[in-house]
Order: C-alpha cells, then structure tokens, then sequence
C-alpha cells in the first residue's frame, strides 16, 4: 500500500531504537474487516476503555471509576490503556503498542518518539494510511465514537475529587496528551488533541461545580446570624477558592499549552476541532481569554474552520445583562475589519456565520456608518445561506422596525401594512430599478416576515392611490414575488403555510383581478408581474380542491 504520511522516505532500522516497543499478539484477536475493524462497526480492542467507545450507551461515569482504581493500584499500566485507547481510536495500522515496561523511568516524549520511529519503520516496509481515523472516518460505528471517546476524557478529568486530580492524575494526563499531540502521524495526534480538549472540557466542569457552591455558601454566609456556623462556612468557602484558582489555573495552562501548537496544525480537521473547542468554552464562560487563537482562525485557508471562528467569537459578543466588557469590546473593535471581510467570502456558510457576528456588532455599536451599506448589498446575493443572514442585519439595524416577528404570532393590520411600506421604502432606496432581484429579498422573508402574509395589507396597497410611483410598481414585485415562492413552496412540499397564504390572496385579489389590472396598465414592467401573479393565483384555484 501507499505510504500517506507526513514522513521521510523508507527508514531502516535506527541502532537506538528500543526493543520495548511491542507488538501485541493477536492469536485470539477478534476477526477484522480490515485493519482496526470489527463487524459492529468501532475501533477495535479488548479493553474496557475501548469497549466504551465502541458501546452504544456507555456507563462513562462506571468506566472513569474502573481507570482511576486501575491508576491507584497500577499507575503504569492504566498509563498504557490509555495509550492504547488513542492508538485504537486513531487507527493505527498496526499491532505496535506501548506496555507498561515502556513506561518507567521513561519521559512521555521519549516514549512517544519510539513509538512513532517503529510505526514509520513499519510502515515503510508494509505501507499503511495514517490519514483516516475514527474522528473523521463515516464507517459503522464512527458516529459513536465521536461521542464517546471525548466524553471519557471529560469524564477522567472531571470524576475525581479536585486535590486527587491536581496532585496527581492530571500531571500524568496532561503529560501523555500533550506528548502524543506532538507525534508526526496525524491520527494520532487528532486523537491525542481530541483527548486533551476532553480534559479540559472535564476541568471546567469541575470548576463550574465549585463555583456553583461558592455561590451557595455565600448566601448562607449572608443568611447565617450563628457565630460557629459562619466560621464554619468562610473557612469551607476559603478552601473551596482556593481549589477553583487551582484548577482555573490549571484549565487555562493546559489549554493554552495545547491550542498554541494545534490551532496552526497543518491537518484542518485538528485546527476544527480546536476551534469548535472555543465554541463551547465561550458559551461556557463568555471570556476573551482565548481570543489570540480566533485572530488567525477566522483567516484559515479551510472554509470549515473559518465559520467555527466566527460561531465562536458570536457568544463572547452576545451580553444580555448590559454593554460589553472593555475587554471585549476592544476585541470586537479589533476584529471589525477582518469579520466583514469575511461577510463576503467566497464560501456562503463562512459569510453566514461571519454576518451573524456583525449583528453582534452592530448591537454593541461597534460598525461604522459606511460598514452598514455593504452588508446590505448581500440582500441581493444569489447564496441562499449568505442572503438569509444579511437580510437578518438588515430587519433588525437598517429598517425602523423589525419585520422578522413570525415567531412571535401576525401581526395586527396596522403594523403588517407599516412593515409592507418599509420593505417598499427599502426596495426603492437600495434596488431600484432592478426590482427583480425583489424575489431573493422575499425568499429570505418567507415563513418569518408575517407581512408578507396579510393580503389585506398587500392589496389596500395594490389598488390603493397612497403610494409614490415608485413604491406602487415596487408592491406589484413584491406581492407577484411572495405568491410566486408561496406556489414553489406549495407545489414540492405541500406546507400549510403555503396553502394559507394563497388562499388569502386568492380571497382578497381575484374578485378584484379586472382592478388590479386596470391599475398597472400603464407601466409595463408592473403590468408584466401583475400578469403573473394572477396567473399563479388563477393556477393555484384551478388545483385547490373545492370547498
């Protein structure tokens, strides 16, 4: 087979390679469907660890218990399953692996060095792929996997009391992971980052247990009159802060340490998943903290990795208790030009993504004047995803009111014909006279514009004398555009929604056709969409069953 590694060509045998590298036996290994494949789909492997990954619905908490007991009693050897969990989920075509004699007196990296000699010695003499792995694989029993396997580190850092974990377990973890995350195959390293990410992902829920009991003791330390039992508390709430700072400390080491080399890995499917990493600890925490690694993230020549930046940076934007931080706010100024360049980038989720940021920015009032005009002009983009976005910006920071309230019931007459006046307004001052781009705009609105659902608005304004001459062709695009993508909509997917807003305007627009005719006859253009809107409304009453 071909060799697709990052590697140098075929290597002999170096004179320094120890011989404590093993290959395990697999006599009575169960019968694969290729290297490292099992019949039900999963890495495969005999231990616990790798069992669990493999299982449908794991007991994680049972399973972080068994390695921690492994690791009281026989530290090394719950070292090396932990090793053999990564290599399992990594792939690896090979049975080399690490035993607990390779262990002692040893550092991680040395060890993994040796590893990763004897895999490339071996790999150049058979060939293997150590591009595919269970992260990124679509084989049987990956999706699983996925789940799993981050969720068991999360559970081993989180599962110990903190001292246990800080004195003692987390060295060891972060020590194997980091090392491993370092090794020039790539799914090893995936995995190895993955596993790290876990940890600390396990870290922070133990922080967020101990701060939410920071909390409760500093009500009770406010209710408590009885001088014994306040003591009581301060000197607990005293301990349990300085456990927090501890671990916070340890978080943030940690995750710096490994997001500062794998955020740049040359494999974008390692930077992703650093990057969805950030998603979730921003959530989490709504902190800057990471914010040197989403600088250059947002630039990534991968699309993929590009849009999970800009999702990330959207919730350390978001404040719903007040203005931003200075912090943040210097961070979202700095970010301004780089996230509306993105705005149009070429890839449509990217430009979605980086959108919804610049109405996090607009709401903090960080955009400049000119900054608004050009988001608007993606209104008119043929890309469904960036369209969508921008029409969003627009609803809520370009129009006097926002129009997107299908969520919130219809609205009332008055304000569905107001909203209709400002989408003509809008047509007017940012289309005209292209108003057969109106049809993109109406797309975006449809099913969360109730506006656009009230054909009494739409036909007051139809046959009307209140409107200007270029508001009254707009409403002939925007009323031809809306029945038009209702009809679409009814026609392949058979909505509801559809069905009733046709229904609407065939109610209030045919007894009136020979008017609403009458009315655009003079203008060409209006009269050709006017045409066919009563050609959808009369094709739509000829296949609607009767009553």
């Amino acid at each position: 087979g071909c060799l697709k590694v990052l590697w140098s060509p075929p290597l002999h045998r170096p004179a320094y390679l120890s011989k404590r590298i093993h290959k395990c036996a697999m006599a009575d290994a169960p019968e694969m469907e290729g290297p490292n494949r099992l019949p039900g789909g999963g890495p495969s492997g005999k231990g616990p660890l790798v069992r669990a990954v493999r299982a449908k619905q794991p007991d994680l908490k049972k399973v972080a218990n068994y390695w921690l007991n492994r690791f009281d009693s026989e530290k090394y050897s719950a070292q090396a399953e932990l090793i053999e969990l990564v290599m399992a989920v990594a792939d690896v075509p090979s049975q080399t692996t690490v035993a607990k004699e390779d262990m002692k007196d040893q550092a991680p990296s040395s060890v993994v060095n040796e590893l990763t000699s004897a895999l490339a010695l071996e790999a150049s003499e058979k060939g293997g792929d150590f591009t595919q792995h269970w992260l990124v694989s679509r084989d049987k029993g990956a999706t699983r996997t996925r789940e799993n396997y981050p969720a068991i580190w999360r559970e081993l850092a989180s599962a110990p009391s903190p001292e246990t974990l800080l004195k003692d377990v987390l060295p060891r973890l972060r020590a194997w992971t980091l090392a491993l995350a370092e090794c020039r195959f790539r799914s090893i390293r995936h995995c190895a980052t993955a596993a790290g990410l876990g940890l600390v992902d396990g870290l922070q829920q133990q922080c967020n247990e101990i701060q939410g009991f920071c909390d409760t003791a500093e009500r009770r330390l406010a209710e408590t009159e009885v001088d014994s039992t306040r003591a009581q508390i301060s000197k607990e709430l005293k301990r349990q802060r300085q456990l927090l700072k501890n671990l916070l400390d340890a978080r943030d080491s940690f995750a710096a340490t490994l997001l500062s080399r794998r955020c740049k890995d040359v494999d974008a499917d390692i930077r992703y998943s650093c990057i969805e990493a950030l998603n979730r600890w921003a959530q989490l925490r709504g902190e800057a903290s990471w914010k040197q690694y989403l600088h250059f993230a947002i630039n990534d020549d991968e699309a993929k990795v590009r849009a999970a930046a800009l999702l990330a940076l959207q919730p350390l934007f978001r404040s719903d208790d007040g203005p931003l931080s200075a912090e943040v706010k210097s961070l979202a100024e700095d970010l301004r030009p780089r996230i509306l360049e993105r705005c149009h980038d070429i890839d449509a989720s990217v430009s979605a993504a980086a959108l919804r940021c610049a109405c996090d920015l607009a709401k903090a009032e960080v955009l400049k004047e000119e900054d608004y005009d050009r988001i608007t002009d993606l209104v008119w983009d043929p890309e469904a995803p960036r369209r969508d976005a921008a029409c969003l910006f627009v609803s809520r920071f370009i129009l006097q009111e926002d129009i997107f309230d299908r969520t919130n019931g219809t609205a009332d007459g008055s304000a569905a014909k107001r909203h209709l006046q400002m989408l003509l307004d809008f047509l007017v001052e940012f289309v005209k006279p292209h108003f057969e781009l109106t049809e993109r705009l109406v797309a975006s609105l449809w099913r969360k514009a109730s506006c656009l659902e009230d054909w009494d608005a739409m036909t007051s304004l139809l046959l009307g004398d209140e409107l200007a001459a270029d508001q009254h062709l707009a409403v002939a695009f925007l009323a031809e555009a809306t029945v038009r993508v209702a009809f679409d909509d009814w026609l392949t997917k058979n909505t509801m929604e559809a069905e009733a807003l046709l229904q609407r305007a065939a109610r209030a627009l045919c007894p009136r056709l020979p008017a609403l005719l009458s009315t655009f006859q003079s203008e060409k253009a209006a009269m050709l969409r006017t045409a066919s809107l009563c050609n959808y409304l009369l094709r739509f009453c000829a296949q609607i069953p009767p009553g």
